[in-house]
């Protein structure tokens, strides 16, 4: 992004944007990935609430699953498909001021086929929460 002049703008710092500090935002992101793994579904509704998900491809996950009822199909369909044994293993969560990208490893088992898929989740972090 270029400043007047057309020179370069100085970076600006988390608490300038009005967000929280990264730590905050990795330490929000992990907390999500510890209660996916889990089942916890306290957690779960206090981290996402209405949050949008959007799942691409064609799988029968596949979507945009925008509302709280459409959110509660999904994960009850992660855990039909998975037999809840679905397991979110993030290698490193990176946080900039507009996005959060973890990149993860998805591990699950049912009637003796095993998933083992690496994925990279992006969401936005906003109070604690993530709503996107």
């Amino acid at each position: 992004m270029n400043g007047p002049g057309g020179t370069a703008a100085a970076p600006r710092g988390w608490e300038e944007l009005g967000m929280a500090t990264e730590r905050e935002v990795k330490a929000t992101v992990q907390r999500a990935f510890e209660a996916f793994g889990k089942w916890d579904e306290p957690v779960l509704t206090q981290v996402f609430g209405d949050a949008i998900w959007h799942v691409p491809e064609r799988s029968p996950l596949a979507g945009d699953h925008r509302r709280r009822d459409e959110y509660d199909a999904y994960r009850l369909k992660i855990g039909e498909l998975s037999d809840k044994t679905a397991d979110y293993q993030p290698h490193d969560i990176m946080a900039s001021a507009e996005h959060r990208v973890a990149p993860a490893r998805v591990l699950a088992e049912r009637l003796g086929c095993k998933l083992d898929v690496s994925v990279a989740y992006v969401c936005h972090v906003k109070d604690g929460r993530i709503p996107e």
